[in-house]
């Protein structure tokens, strides 16, 4: 009512939207890793990371790594290359590798 008395309109925010999603395991012999980068604007700190998934789901091994850049595409891109190294150094040549 004082709102409305101060003649301030107010616009509440939009409802989320849900979406669902749903996660595959490999199929076996292989291994999946899942990466996203991160960026929060203030203060400026950007990151990438993933998780490593046999083809039962279980963890198998994760990673996380502070970036100093403020380009999206470049921690994306840096977490994908990232994920494909660790996946080497293990000997995981069957890698399934799912990215936004």
């Amino acid at each position: 009512m004082i709102l409305k008395a101060l003649k301030i309109n107010i616009h509440p925010p939009r409802d989320p939207i849900i979406r669902e999603v749903i996660w595959k395991p490999p199929i076996a012999n292989w291994w999946k890793i899942n990466t996203d980068g991160a960026l929060v604007r203030n203060p400026q700190k950007s990151a990438c990371g993933g998780i490593f998934r046999n083809s039962f789901g279980f963890n198998v091994g994760c990673f996380a790594q502070h970036l100093s850049t403020d380009s999206i595409f470049v921690f994306e891109i840096f977490g994908a290359i990232l994920a494909i190294e660790i996946a080497h150094h293990r000997n995981w040549v069957k890698l399934w590798l799912e990215t936004d």
